[in-house]
């Protein structure tokens, strides 16, 4: 079992990886956007003098939250360090490699979301992995839609994640709806009139 978790943690995180490697570009581009969001939004005026006048981070920052505690998590984490490395080995993106900061939201939402708020004033970030625990996942799903930052929750089939209208809040599994119909055509299709679901 155990492998099993590790296994699928790693799959689906290196996928997260490798969706915000495509998108890093364009959210790079926004920045200035996002600059003049947040700073509307959450005062961040001396903060974001400081990046107007033209600093550029090294690496690429990304957030990866989750609880520490939690198998999925160390999963996420093992996955995260494998895809950086290999995109490293490639030249990394427009020769800039990642760069991750870990958090522990251990599964609160309070702490989830204190920790959401911080990512989202942290103009370096560009994007979050995690919140692994549903319901917090879905809070701060709002917080990183609110500061334009994209967000990836690798193991969230809640289909309320995705279905709000967000733009920069992403799933790479499908929900619970689609699990729910795939399994029932798949009974129908076998004329299987009894199940058991445990």
């Amino acid at each position: 079992k155990r492998v099993l978790l590790w296994l699928f943690g790693i799959g689906f995180t290196l996928a997260s990886l490798g969706l915000m490697a495509r998108v890093v570009v364009t959210a790079t581009r926004n920045n200035k956007a996002r600059r003049e969001a947040a700073s509307e939004r959450a005062d961040l005026a001396r903060r974001n003098s400081k990046i107007i006048k033209g600093r550029r981070p090294e690496s690429i920052v990304i957030g990866l939250v989750g609880p520490s505690a939690d198998e999925v998590y160390e999963s996420m984490a093992r996955g995260v360090a494998i895809a950086i490395t290999e995109i490293k080995t490639a030249g990394g993106v427009n020769g800039r490699n990642f760069s991750v900061i870990l958090k522990d939201d251990e599964g609160s939402l309070k702490k989830g979301g204190f920790i959401a708020q911080e990512f989202a004033e942290n103009l370096d970030v560009v994007a979050v992995i995690g919140h692994p625990t549903p319901n917090v996942s879905l809070n701060c799903a709002i917080i990183y839609e609110y500061y334009g930052l994209l967000i990836s929750a690798p193991t969230i089939t809640n289909p309320n994640l995705t279905n709000q209208g967000f733009q920069r809040v992403f799933r790479n599994m499908p929900d619970n709806d689609e699990i729910a119909q795939r399994l029932a055509d798949y009974a129908a299709k076998k004329n299987y009139r009894r199940m058991l679901v445990y």
